[in-house]
């Protein structure tokens, strides 16, 4: 494997999350308020700002418990907690096993500090500790699919772009990660995405 660098999304790749408002409220058995309580987690406008630093967390919950309709404060919160999962079975050993093989493993990931501040601290998510880098939106006030957050991440590390192997679950930030000339992969996060990623790594 002719690459110095092996990048990985977080959620969806390394980390379980729900993809839907819909799911979270489901799992949470609360009636979704409206028809944005049903969307993917991707067309939040309030989340995509806040995982940018475009607002400050106060405006975020302001904005989000509009967005999410007619619903009391610590309801948003606790919707919002809850999409995170847990880790992908294998992943802490996959990140672990590429170091040990000599390769620098980072992430790149679209996310905001409530959720690394719980991947870091809550004891739920070993992997995130095992990364040599994990490079986030709201630390750089980009978001993939930006050329903008692929050329950070490759300064960051001290790379070229050819020297990077990525793997994400949205089509969108792998085409954008092409166009910066990096090899990269989409993930099915429905299908054990540790394993997806050893198949193409190790044929």
């Amino acid at each position: 494997m002719d690459f110095k660098v092996v990048c990985m999304d977080l959620g969806g790749v390394m980390v379980r999350i729900r993809h839907t408002w819909e799911e979270i409220f489901r799992d949470l058995e609360i009636m979704p308020p409206n028809s944005a309580a049903l969307g993917a987690l991707a067309d939040s406008v309030a989340l995509h700002r806040f995982q940018t630093s475009e607002i400050e967390e106060e405006d975020f919950w302001k904005d989000l418990q509009d967005e999410l309709g007619d619903l009391p404060l610590d309801t948003v919160k606790n919707v919002f907690n809850h999409i995170l999962r847990d880790e992908y079975p294998g992943a802490l050993e996959l990140v672990n096993e590429l170091k040990e093989k000599g390769y620098k493993v980072g992430c790149l990931s679209n996310t905001n500090r409530p959720h690394i501040d719980e991947c870091m601290n809550s004891g739920r998510f070993p992997v995130c500790h095992a990364f040599d880098r994990l490079v986030t939106s709201y630390e750089l006030e980009l978001s993939k699919p930006q050329p903008e957050i692929y050329c950070a991440f490759e300064e960051i590390f001290d790379v070229s772009p050819k020297d990077i192997i990525f793997f994400d679950d949205s089509l969108a930030n792998v085409r954008g990660a092409i166009d910066c000339g990096w090899t990269a992969h989409q993930i099915d996060p429905h299908e054990d995405p540790p394993r997806q990623i050893r198949e193409i790594l190790f044929p």
